[in-house]
């Protein structure tokens, strides 16, 4: 079983792989045809730029153990979301190891914001890149919609704060404690109950 697990962990690293560097590989493709200045906006790193993506993390990441404390019964267009947590999320990354979440999650992070925020966004506005992050995350409906609605929370902030640095640690981060608590949290309980 656990040599299963791990092949099926190392197809899903090979694929964000694949799917980072095709995002990477446009979005400096684009930056260069429509001289977007793509370079200013990751090269601007400072601990503030890290601490406020950091922070910036938090309000979408406490939407996961809502879910799991059942507040969708009193908000029922949150039960899809949860649903789709527990049918394709928790068995994807319940046997992932702490390094395959780090990656996936870096990797995650950098490409979609670059592509996403960097390139698109500047091009189409927040909505239309937001709603097209939602479809990229197409593994239901509710999730496509919160998945939209995380994209212009990350839109909101690179545009605020001028460069990609607090989006793509807000990205990251969400990944990976939203992953490794699905890993710790979610998927016991699903197991044992």
């Amino acid at each position: 079983m656990a040599s299963c697990e791990s092949t099926a962990n190392s197809r899903l690293l090979k694929l964000e792989l694949v799917v980072a560097a095709g995002l990477l590989a446009v979005a400096m493709g684009w930056n260069a045809w429509r001289q977007l200045d793509l370079q200013t906006s990751l090269t601007t790193w400072s601990l503030a730029d890290v601490s406020l993506g950091i922070l910036a993390a938090m309000p979408p990441l406490l939407v996961i153990p809502l879910l799991e404390w059942r507040v969708d019964r009193y908000m029922p267009g949150l039960r899809g979301l949860r649903q789709s947590i527990h049918l394709v999320l928790a068995p994807l990354v319940g046997r992932m190891r702490f390094a395959e979440v780090l990656a996936i999650s870096a990797l995650a992070g950098v490409s979609e914001e670059v592509f996403f925020r960097g390139a698109l966004q500047r091009e189409i506005g927040v909505i239309l890149a937001s709603l097209i992050f939602g479809l990229f995350h197409a593994v239901s409906l509710p999730y496509v919609l919160w998945a939209a609605a995380v994209g212009g929370y990350l839109g909101c902030l690179a545009q605020w704060h001028g460069n990609l640095s607090a989006p793509i640690v807000a990205h990251t981060m969400i990944d990976i404690v939203g992953l490794l608590y699905i890993r710790h949290v979610v998927v016991p309980r699903l197991e044992s109950s």
